[in-house]
């Protein structure tokens, strides 16, 4: 991705304000049709409204996956996201697994712990990206 795009924004309330950038020629992810993601309008390129580690990641993952989730506060200056609860993310995640496969009763840790082992995943090879290369000091 090049030059600065539009992207279409969407907002989920919860335990923490989740947002998620979808350029606006891309089509839109399955999970912004579950509950709680609301559209919150256009907004140019946000790269440049993200900390310095994030924006590398950003664009990567904007690449990679056609939708970039984030909280507001990666906009801000902090630099350590590891505060951010991921429950209110597995839980919208095992929701749809849950529907995607029937609704069926009785297996809900099944689709607790699939949508944990995703979040997760994806926490880890965003947090690989952003200190690839990095070397720490001994």
């Amino acid at each position: 991705m090049g030059g600065p795009i539009m992207l279409k924004l969407f907002r989920k309330e919860g335990d923490i304000v989740t947002l998620c950038a979808v350029p606006e020629a891309s089509d839109l992810p399955d999970f912004l049709s579950g509950d709680g993601w609301v559209f919150a309008g256009q907004s140019a390129d946000i790269a440049e409204k993200l900390a310095e580690p994030d924006r590398a990641t950003y664009r990567a993952v904007l690449s990679e996956t056609g939708f970039y989730l984030f909280s507001p506060a990666q906009t801000a200056d902090a630099e350590d996201d590891s505060h951010i609860d991921l429950e209110p993310l597995v839980k919208e995640r095992a929701y749809f697994l849950w529907e995607e496969a029937g609704c069926p009763l009785g297996r809900e840790h099944e689709f607790w712990a699939a949508a944990s082992r995703e979040i997760e995943a994806d926490v880890r090879a965003r947090f690989e990206r952003r200190h690839a290369g990095r070397h720490i000091a001994r």
